[in-house]
């Protein structure tokens, strides 16, 4: 399975966007649970979270230098993130879309 993982993050690296889907389809429940465990807070709350966390990773991919260890660059995003709205009292900026650099685009 970490080979699979491992063909899937190179090809979103080189703009397959149904890799990236699929990546999003099999780490979303554990990237859920960590904002769920983290904060308790309710589901638009963590859900909103774990999007920002994958918007991050898409946009942060390239800089992942070993992609057997996507799994722990992942759940560090996220729970770094997650722990940043913690620390601003509940006043955290979602991203929008709009916001990603224009010049990062999918094949």
């Amino acid at each position: 399975m970490a080979s699979n993982i491992t063909t899937l993050v190179e090809k979103v690296k080189l703009g397959d966007a149904d890799a990236f889907s699929t990546l999003y389809q099999m780490y979303y429940p554990k990237m859920k649970g960590i904002c769920i465990n983290i904060l308790r807070e309710d589901k638009a709350v963590v859900d909103d979270l774990v999007q920002d966390a994958f918007v991050l990773a898409f946009v942060s991919l390239k800089d992942l230098k070993n992609t057997h260890r996507f799994s722990q660059w992942l759940t560090s995003i996220t729970t770094n993130l997650v722990l940043k709205y913690q620390e601003k009292g509940k006043k955290y900026n979602f991203i929008s879309l709009s916001e990603i650099e224009e010049d990062f685009s999918i094949v």
